[in-house]
């Protein structure tokens, strides 16, 4: 298929997508001008990173006012703050990685980027930048997909709040665990 037609398959998934009573619609398009599908997260790996990842408990204090002393939990304490932080970068990084994995179908790459198993320059390009390449196939496949069709945060907060509301997770919620992931990231 020649560009102009995949530009012309492009434009009308995108127009479809945004039409209420499509059969299209749910699609998602990205800055690259990729078009995603989302998908249900599966319920059952979210709650087992999110058990991998609890939230630690601040540390304890002796608080003494009016001669009277009791204990009482620190969570301005710099140690657990930092703790804090790495806990919410890694879930973060997890539940990204899931989303990733199951969270959407690629149904049109941006135009000129060719299929996973064929781009033989994202490599040299991502190397070029100073980024390790990860050697699991998996993994590669994720690095690819950050950098070929969702790039930008914005690309994915649009993913993460389709995939949310296919969940039956309340806005509120995403914001919530967005702003987490942004404190954390910094």
């Amino acid at each position: 298929m020649d560009e102009v037609r995949v530009q012309e398959v492009v434009e009308r998934t995108v127009q479809a997508a945004d039409t209420e009573e499509s059969p299209e619609k749910g699609l998602i398009v990205m800055s690259t001008g990729a078009v995603l599908r989302p998908l249900r997260l599966p319920d059952l790996i979210m709650q087992r990173l999110w058990a991998e990842h609890p939230t630690p408990k601040p540390p304890m204090v002796e608080v003494e006012s009016g001669g009277k002393k009791w204990m009482e939990a620190n969570p301005d304490d710099p140690a657990y703050q930092e703790t804090l932080d790495q806990r919410n970068l890694e879930l973060g990084e997890a539940l990204l990685r899931l989303m990733l994995l199951k969270g959407m179908h690629i149904e049109v790459l941006p135009l000129g980027v060719p299929v996973y198993e064929e781009d033989d320059e994202w490599v040299e390009e991502f190397e070029t930048l100073g980024a390790v390449i990860p050697t699991t196939k998996t993994a590669r496949w994720l690095e690819w997909v950050r950098y070929r069709v969702l790039p930008t945060s914005a690309d994915l907060a649009k993913l993460q709040e389709a995939c949310s509301r296919l969940s039956g997770v309340s806005e509120e919620e995403i914001q919530a665990a967005m702003e987490r992931f942004r404190r954390a990231v910094g």
